[in-house]
Formats: structure tokens, C-alpha cells, sequence
């Protein structure tokens, strides 16, 4: 198996364009924790996922995984929410004139609350620490204690509580500055190891910086409250605090609408955009530096995204929940691990275009529980990283900023246990023919089988899924569709399916080669055994 390069090539069939997928050496993967895929829901509006339909969405994907899912409850409310025991009758009020409760609302909330942290009970919760200019220590332990209790039933299953987020995007607190989030933080990490009665390695449970998109996403970014300004004087010190941080943190959005609010993104903006793999990994370029910066600080700390997502403002659902951004969401994952980012939290609010699904009636696009088209990414990225023996994860150069692969190897034996190959080549429904990459890949003398599961959608980019698209703009990953309509979801496979082998040609030293298609806006996984 080389490692030289082929350029695309014409095929003999219509539409068709061979191309050569070279298998890298393992020596140089990334090995990929087991909980890297997850969730987050929006602090203010977590009651409205306390219901079946979204314990079947994360239970689908939970069930995929060797660790538990980590779901963040964090956002820009979460610095601006406060504990009251006598609200009983709304478990959640954001005190809106109109009604419509945002991120930006100020929210107190009741007993009543907490009940979803009670459920998804295979999973784990990152918890945010509220910390805005307003916020006092006492409303932020008073919140914090009853959210404590209830995801991990008053203390007995403490590991439920993945990590203790400090704070949200303190970049733009207007009230102190890194030294100021430094005090406070310690403050509350003192306040949570003694109230909370942690000892030992519990200690270490706090999440640092959750430094905004606009910030982290830039190379050279002219604020004074990056990640780096942070943890440089923090762990400087080396201090008791320091040994207790077990995250870093920092936020993405691949395009942030609010910064162009003359222009809705639409299926026309996804080429140069979501559906670009040039323009995923020069946004995760400032990422991947972060990632070797901590390492040469403290490589016990590893850098997570906590809260991500396609797009955020100004958006249809077509560009930022359809199939369009499923595709991206794939790129996007496999190629924030190839990079050592230890875990990708993917947001959710109940009127978000960008969410993999809405919870209930309250969005103003839908007004309906749905999936929406972006989440069978979700299926196919974490049956990429699988359920089995741990992988590592060395994406492919292909020079193309259309076309990406990644190799999925045995942590253990370094064999090559998965290729995804992604076709970010627009494709809308309609009667022209839909192209594709013939992608040719050589195999090991000892691979019996080469299996191949798809995400696809018949319509296209612009597919928004089953329950606001209907059937002719369904989404599916390996033949398995997600619907509030049809299954609640919990997941079905749809009619038709049938498992696709690839078959294994030999040469005269017989190693192998398979040669698998791949169509515009489509993505897949070889698995070979």
C-alpha cells in the first residue's frame, strides 16, 4: 500500500472520476477516545428535552458507543440562571415580554429543572458553573448543588459528571479579565470540592476557558482573553488549581451568520462553505495549534470543542440542519480527531436551524418534534470510531478540497480497521445524472471482506429529512432512518436495504485492491475484517 498521490482521473462511466485513496503508514495516527462524539444542550432551555423522544435520539447513539455520550449543559444562559425553590409552576421562566425565551434571556428556574438531568441515564453530563458579571457565589453554588444532585442522585454515582464547565465564553465578561476568571474560578472549584465532598482523582473535574468561536477560531486574534492568555499564567503557578483542570475548552461554529446579517445562508452558500474541506481545516488550523500549545504545557490536559455546531444566525435549515451539513459534520469530526481534539460537543436549542433535532412544538421553522437532516452524521461518526478495540486516525491527503478520506487503524496492532471516504461535491435533486468518485483502494493480503455502509439522501444537499421534508427528501446512514413521525426516534431501517460487499480483487502477489462509488454528497465507511 503506497503513499503517492493520483490525481482524479475519467472513468468509463458517465459521471464517473477514478480516483486512488492511498493508505498512510499507522505510525503517525491520533488515537481517538471512546466518548469523542457528544452533545449540549443550551442551559435556559434544557426542560424542553425532558421528554422520550429525545432520550430515543441520544439512547440511538449511546448505544453505539464503548463509553458513555457526554451531553454539555452550558451556553450563554448558563452564566445568567439562578435557583429558585418556590418557582413550582414553569421549570424554566427566561422573563420575556414576548414570550420567546433565547440564549441571551437571564432564566431563574425551579425544582422542576433538574428532572432531565435524571434521565439519558447512559450518559454523562458536563455541568456549567454559572459565572456571569452579575453572578454571585453563593446563586452559583445554590444552582450547581441541585443540578449535583440530580445527575448524580445526590453524590452516589458521581461519574455521571463528566466535568464542571467554568463559566461560558468569559471572553466577553465585561466585569474582570483572565486574572479576574482565574479568582472566581478557584473560588468555585473550592467551593464545589468541599461542598460536593470530592476527594482524590474526583478533584480533578473542572473544564477551563470555553473560549468563543469568534476568538478561538482565529490565528492571531487580537483579544486579551484567548485560551493561551489563560492557561499560561494559570498553570504557571502550578498550583492546586491546576492540578484539578481536566478540560480545556474552547467553542465552533464553521459559519457565524451574525457576522454578515445582510445575507441569510442558503443551499447556494454550502460550496464554499460547510460542504469545503479546505474550509474546515483552515478553521480548525487555530484549533490544531491549540491542541500541541497545551500539550507542551500540560500534556495531562487535552483540548475539547464543547460546544460546535454548522452554522449560528442567519441561517435556513436547509443550509444548517440539512443533509448538506451532515456531510459537513462528518469532515468536520473526523477531521477536528486526526487533529488531537479529544471531544466534539455538538449544541442544541429547540429553535435552532443548526440542531440534529428539535424536542418539541416550540420552533418558530418547524413547529413540530423533528430530525432534521443533518443527524445521521451522528450514526456514521460514531460507528467510524466504533465499539470495539480502540482506533487511532490519520486523515488522507488528497489534495482536494472536495473529496477527503480518513484511515481508522487498531490502536493495538496498527491493521487498518476502517476507511471513510466524503464527497462534499454539491449535489441537488433534479434529471441531470449524479456524479460520483470511483475511489480505488488497495488492501492487506490477509482482508476476506470489505463491507460498505452509506450516509445518503436521494434529494441531496438540501434534504431536511423525513419529518419537514417528507419522504422524497429522506436521510439515512447504512439503510437506518431517524424520525419523530415514524419511529419517535428510536430508528428503523428503511425498505430495500441490503448490505453491500465489495468484491476483493488479488494481484500476482495477491494484495488485495476494492473499488467503491461514491456519489456527490454522499459519505461512507469500508470496513474490512
Amino acid at each position: 500500500m503506497g503513499i503517492t498521490f493520483a490525481k482524479p482521473v475519467p472513468s468509463m462511466c458517465m459521471g464517473c472520476t477514478d480516483v486512488v485513496i492511498p493508505i498512510p503508514a499507522s505510525t503517525s495516527a491520533v488515537a481517538v477516545p471512546a466518548d469523542f462524539f457528544g452533545f449540549g444542550f443550551e442551559s435556559g432551555l434544557l426542560h424542553h428535552y425532558d421528554n422520550t423522544f429525545s432520550n430515543n435520539m441520544v439512547h440511538s447513539i449511546q448505544s453505539r458507543m464503548s463509553k458513555p455520550l457526554v451531553i454539555r449543559v452550558g451556553g450563554t444562559s448558563g452564566d445568567h440562571i439562578t435557583f429558585e425553590k418556590e418557582q413550582t409552576k414553569v421549570a424554566s421562566d427566561c422573563h420575556s415580554k414576548n414570550d420567546i425565551c433565547t440564549s441571551l434571556n437571564n432564566y431563574t428556574v425551579g425544582p422542576g429543572y433538574f428532572d432531565t438531568l435524571k434521565l439519558f441515564q447512559g450518559s454523562h453530563w458536563t455541568l456549567q458553573a454559572p459565572m456571569g458579571d452579575d453572578m454571585k457565589i453563593e446563586d452559583t453554588m445554590a444552582f450547581l448543588q441541585q443540578a449535583w444532585d440530580a445527575a448524580t442522585n445526590k453524590g452516589a454515582n458521581k461519574e455521571r459528571v463528566a466535568a464542571i464547565a467554568l463559566g461560558n465564553e468569559p471572553n466577553w465578561y465585561k466585569k474582570y479579565d483572565v486574572d479576574g476568571y482565574i479568582q472566581r474560578s478557584q473560588t468555585i472549584e473550592e467551593r464545589v470540592v468541599k461542598d460536593f465532598k470530592l476527594k482524590g482523582d474526583e478533584t480533578r473535574i473542572f473544564q477551563t476557558g470555553e473560549i468563543a468561536a469568534e476568538v478561538a477560531g482565529k490565528a492571531e486574534s487580537p483579544s486579551k482573553f484567548t485560551l493561551l492568555k489563560l492557561i499560561t499564567p494559570l498553570f504557571k503557578a502550578k498550583s492546586t488549581q491546576q492540578k484539578e483542570i481536566k478540560y480545556a475548552a474552547e467553542h465552533y461554529y464553521q459559519v457565524i451568520g451574525g457576522n454578515n446579517k445582510d445575507h441569510e445562508y442558503g443551499t447556494e452558500d454550502l460550496k464554499t462553505t460547510l460542504m469545503n474541506h479546505k474550509a474546515i481545516t483552515d478553521k480548525l488550523a487555530p484549533y490544531a495549534q491549540d491542541v500541541k500549545s497545551l500539550s507542551a504545557i500540560d500534556k495531562s490536559v487535552p483540548l475539547v470543542i464543547s460546544e460546535a455546531g454548522s452554522a449560528i444566525g442567519h441561517t435556513k435549515v436547509e443550509f444548517a440542519g440539512g443533509f448538506g451539513a451532515a456531510i459537513w459534520a462528518v469532515d468536520f469530526h473526523l477531521a477536528a480527531m486526526s487533529r488531537g481534539i479529544q471531544r466534539v460537543c455538538n449544541t442544541h436549542g429547540p429553535n435552532a436551524t443548526h440542531a440534529w433535532w428539535l424536542p418539541d412544538d416550540t420552533s418558530e421553522h418547524a413547529k413540530t418534534p423533528a430530525v432534521q437532516g443533518i443527524f445521521p452524521a451522528a450514526p456514521f461518526i460514531t460507528d467510524f470510531i466504533g465499539k470495539g478495540n480502540l482506533g487511532k486516525i490519520k486523515e488522507i491527503d488528497l489534495q482536494n478540497d472536495f473529496l477527503s478520506a480518513y484511515a481508522m487503524f487498531d490502536q493495538k496492532t496498527g491493521k487498518l480497521s476502517r476507511i471513510a471516504v466524503i464527497n462534499l461535491r454539491q449535489w441537488e435533486s433534479g434529471p441531470a445524472v449524479r456524479p460520483r468518485y470511483v475511489a480505488q483502494i488497495a488492501v492487506d493480503k490477509d482482508v476476506k471482506s470489505a463491507v460498505v455502509q452509506r450516509m445518503q439522501s436521494e434529494y441531496g444537499a438540501a434534504a431536511i429529512g423525513f419529518d419537514l421534508g417528507g419522504p422524497e427528501q429522506n436521510v439515512t446512514w447504512n439503510g437506518e432512518q431517524w424520525s419523530w413521525k415514524a419511529d419517535k426516534g428510536i430508528g428503523h431501517k428503511v425498505a430495500g436495504y441490503e448490505e453491500e460487499h465489495l468484491i476483493i480483487t488479488k494481484d500476482e502477489n495477491k494484495n488485495g485492491k476494492i473499488s467503491v462509488n461514491v456519489w456527490d454528497t454522499e459519505a461512507v465507511i469500508v470496513n474490512l475484517s
